[in-house]
C-alpha cells in the first residue's frame, strides 16, 4: 500500500505505511529499500544513505542498496564515496547494466571522458542492444567531441526504443550541433 501511495505523491501516507510494516517486519529489506527511496524523494540524503548501508550490513550483494549508497552519497558531493560504491556495485555484479550507466554518468558529471569512455564502451560490449547504453554511449561521445560516432549512438538508440522521447531529442541536438536542421526536426 505504501508504494501505491508514493506513486501518487503522497509521501507522507506512504511514509506511516511503510513505517507500519517495518514494526510488524523489522528486518524486511523491501521495506527498508522503499524508506530509503522516500528518504531520497524528499531529499533526506543522509538518512537514505543509512538506511541503505544498514541494507548492505544485512545483505552485502544486495544491488539496489549498493547503488543507494553510491546516489546518496553523490548526492551530498561526497564523489570518492560514490565512486567506491558503484565500483563495488560493478564487481558484485559485472551483468548490471545499472552500475555501468551510474559510472558513466559520475564520470560524465565530473568531465572525466576517459573514464566515462572506458565504462560506457565495457556496457555496449556487454548489451550492445540495450537502448540505454547507445543513448549514454552517445553522451560520452558527444562530451569527446565525436560528432559522428555521437550521432550513430544516437541513432541506434532511437530504433532500439523509438518510443523513448529523450533519445530522440539527443539524436536531434546532436543533428543541430552538425548543422544538419533537416535531420534535427525528423
Amino acid at each position: 500500500v505504501g508504494g501505491i501511495y508514493a506513486a501518487t505523491g503522497r509521501l507522507d501516507t506512504s511514509r506511516e505505511q511503510f513505517n507500519a510494516a517495518l514494526a510488524l517486519g523489522p528486518k524486511d529489506v523491501q521495506t527498508q529499500l522503499n524508506l530509503a527511496r522516500l528518504d531520497l524523494a524528499e531529499s533526506k540524503t543522509a538518512d537514505a544513505e543509512k538506511r541503505f548501508r544498514k541494507v548492505v550490513e544485512a545483505d552485502p550483494r544486495n544491488l539496489v542498496a549498493t547503488l543507494g549508497v553510491a546516489v546518496a552519497a553523490g548526492a551530498q558531493g561526497n564523489r570518492s564515496e560514490a565512486e567506491k560504491w558503484l565500483q563495488k556495485a560493478r564487481a558484485e555484479h559485472p551483468e548490471s547494466i545499472e552500475a555501468r550507466l551510474a559510472l558513466t554518468q559520475l564520470y560524465l558529471g565530473v568531465g572525466d571522458i576517459t573514464k566515462a569512455r572506458a565504462a560506457i564502451d565495457e556496457a555496449a560490449k556487454d548489451s550492445p542492444d540495450n537502448a540505454a547504453v547507445s543513448n549514454a554511449r552517445g553522451l560520452v561521445l558527444l562530451a569527446a567531441k565525436d560528432l559522428p560516432g555521437a550521432l550513430a549512438s544516437f541513432q541506434k538508440a532511437t530504433t532500439q526504443a523509438p518510443a523513448t522521447h529523450a533519445y530522440a531529442l539527443n539524436l536531434a541536438r546532436a543533428h543541430l550541433l552538425n548543422r544538419d536542421l533537416d535531420s534535427a526536426l525528423n
